[in-house]
């Protein structure tokens, strides 16, 4: 939900030497159905972040998005309450959600607001991208598994 609905569009200038990498991130997201071409009001800019291997990642600068944006208030649950459940646990298992963020489909009516800019053109996102507050990945994680949270299940 925003708290007013007017669009923002920003662009940041890049170094033509960063132009061919955004395109490539841009293209194999659109191979993989995760963005598509747009014609929204909304534009943010993108930059390449350098990862700790040497690569670089494919940021979208959504801070006015967020400034706008009311959030969701889901707690994270509280670190020494789930230690304190683990006690006489026998079995460990744990969930890699670092795509889980592209798992979830956008509502419709949000879909034009997560539109970034690239030299290329404008592009949105039709999956949620990875900008949730830990909140709404922690409501995600319990609507989700909900039947098999407790006993066995922080």
């Amino acid at each position: 939900m925003l708290t007013e609905g007017l669009p923002a569009q920003w662009k940041i200038s890049l170094a033509p030497i960063h132009f061919e990498d955004i395109e490539t991130w841009v293209e194999d997201l659109k191979k993989k159905g995760l963005v598509r071409d747009s014609r929204s009001p909304w534009a943010f800019p993108v930059t390449l972040v350098p990862k700790a291997d040497g690569q670089k990642r494919l940021c979208v600068d959504y801070r006015r998005l967020n400034a706008l944006t009311i959030d969701d208030k889901m707690p994270l649950p509280n670190i020494q309450e789930v230690i304190d459940r683990l006690q006489g646990a026998k079995y460990f298992t744990s969930l890699d959600i670092a795509s889980g963020y592209w798992h979830v489909e956008m509502a419709p009516d949000s879909t034009e607001k997560t539109a970034f800019i690239t030299n290329e053109g404008l592009y949105e996102c039709h999956r949620i991208p990875q900008i949730w507050p830990p909140g709404e990945g922690e409501k995600s994680d319990h609507t989700s598994l909900r039947s098999h949270l407790d006993p066995w299940n922080i």
